[in-house]
């Protein structure tokens, strides 16, 4: 039944994406994208010769024939001015969404709504290299070939503020065909300050600067296969992010947990994970992403890192709560809970987890460079039928992105990176190309080639599998507003 609903409201949600893109995306201006920097030159060309054509004669005529004409008193009503409405007209705004409910003076009429929505479609085609693996235990994993089409995201998200516009609330509606259809994210806050967004709800936990940014805004097809194995996950609690000084911002909270177990109210321990991400941007705004689909005409440099506290985290051998949700696992694939991972008849339940990262990125003139390195210590392992044949797990790893934006619409790029352990090393590389159709990252196309070995991540929503090692070539076609 409950899965029935959960269907329901996907197509629902589905069906509500589609009428925006038959009937709204119709409706919407030339202002829908933002234009390029090469776009006055385009505006020029297009507009002025269609005014004089259009307009010149039309107004002469319209003129001559208004002086034969008996002039009529206006007796209508003609509308109050913008500043006497209590709400603007709905519009659009470029990576804001739409606005459907804006007030003139956010004092006098404090309620605000607007709506953003995007959709993540992709083929999948997955070319083993090797048949099989084998994890820690001595089980023997099967490796297949992968042939699919899939929704790997589709999101509607609803924001504002309510009675002031200091409180503000934002949920989203997140479905996928790889998973569970439909999830709830979001939740309530309240703006202290440019210092100071407080927020209570279920959000990402910061973890890595790849995690923390948008999937909106992937280098590539999806994150990296490092990113994927260390990131902590997606937690109800409470999250605070402000600006730090003149050129710094931060990311901050305290979640139920941040490796995808149990995290509501069955939970089998108290703890909470506490977490702190700062960013600097010295040379001046970096803008989104990893892409210079801006193009920087001078460097761009964002400096970053995070710090991540989990003492006495329990382990799960099932991901819960959200699709994007993954579990701790050794660096082989295998799942940290499962039996015999450590020793025959160990069982671990409970670690201590710590994460740091540092990253640093540059954009300048179309070209991109992007670095992230984690480490992972896995400390104080508690288990059951035995004690385990370690007492900590040290695991590491980073990833490198360079990219070159040619102007208005296309970017090559490279990518590299693995994760390492106790238990073993798995590596990628790959290559692709984006496609901003009319130099918007809200219309993008993207084919990729990656080819992995020993790869110790898993999560459907990326192209990581445990144990696998082959090739994948994906070709995904992102839409938004």
């Amino acid at each position: 039944m409950r899965r029935g609903v959960s269907l329901g409201l996907f197509g629902l949600s589905l069906g509500l994406f589609g009428l925006w893109t038959l009937v709204g995306a119709g409706a919407v201006s030339a202002d829908y994208f933002p234009k390029d920097r090469d776009a006055g030159t385009e505006d020029q060309a297009d507009g002025g010769s269609d005014d004089q054509a259009d307009g010149g004669s039309d107004d002469q005529a319209n003129d001559h024939d208004a002086d034969k004409k008996v002039s009529v008193p206006d007796t209508t009503t003609s509308a109050p001015p913008e500043a006497e409405k209590a709400f603007r007209k709905p519009s659009y705004e470029p990576y804001v969404g739409f606005k459907l409910l804006d007030p003139v003076d956010p004092k006098s009429n404090p309620y605000s709504l607007t709506v953003t929505g995007n959709m993540e479609t992709r083929f999948f085609s997955f070319v083993p290299s090797k048949d099989t693996a084998v994890d820690s235990t001595g089980d023997v994993q099967s490796i297949r070939n992968l042939n699919l089409f899939e929704i790997s995201r589709f999101m509607l998200t609803f924001y504002g503020f309510v009675g002031t516009p200091n409180v503000t609330y934002n949920f989203s509606l997140f479905a996928t065909t790889t998973g569970d259809p439909f999830t709830l994210v979001g939740g309530a806050g309240y703006i202290f300050g440019d210092f100071l967004h407080l927020q209570i709800g279920v959000f990402k936990v910061p973890g890595t600067r790849e995690w923390t940014e948008s999937y909106k805004f992937h280098f590539g097809v999806d994150r990296s296969m490092v990113t994927t194995f260390l990131r902590p996950n997606i937690s109800p609690g409470l999250f605070a992010d402000g600006k730090m000084g003149k050129h710094g911002t931060y990311q901050a909270a305290i979640a139920n947990g941040a490796n995808g177990s149990t995290y509501n109210a069955s939970r089998p321990t108290a703890n909470f994970a506490y977490v702190f991400s700062p960013l600097w941007e010295p040379m001046g705004p970096y803008g989104m992403g990893f892409s210079d689909v801006e193009y920087h005409a001078r460097p761009a440099v964002r400096l970053g890192g995070t710090g991540l506290v989990a003492p006495k985290a329990d382990v799960s051998d099932l991901a819960d709560g959200n699709p994007e949700n993954t579990i701790l696992r050794l660096s082989d694939g295998t799942e940290l809970a499962k039996a015999g991972a450590l020793g025959p008849g160990v069982t671990v339940e409970f670690t201590d987890q710590y994460l740091v990262t540092v990253d640093f990125g540059l954009k300048v003139r179309g070209t991109s460079l992007s670095f992230e390195y984690m480490f992972r210590c896995l400390c104080r392992l508690q288990a059951t039928g035995g004690t385990p044949s370690m007492s900590r797990l040290f695991q590491h790893g980073g990833y490198l992105y360079v990219g070159h934006v040619w102007p208005k619409h296309v970017e090559l790029y490279g990518r590299t990176g693995f994760a390492t352990g106790e238990f073993g090393t798995g590596w990628e590389a790959g290559a692709g190309a984006n496609y901003f159709i009319k130099g918007s990252r809200y219309q993008r196309a993207v084919l990729e080639v990656l080819y992995y070995d020993d790869n110790p991540a898993d999560n459907a929503l990326t192209p990581y599998r445990a144990f696998y090692s082959g090739t994948a070539i994906q070709l995904e076609y992102y839409v938004g507003f």
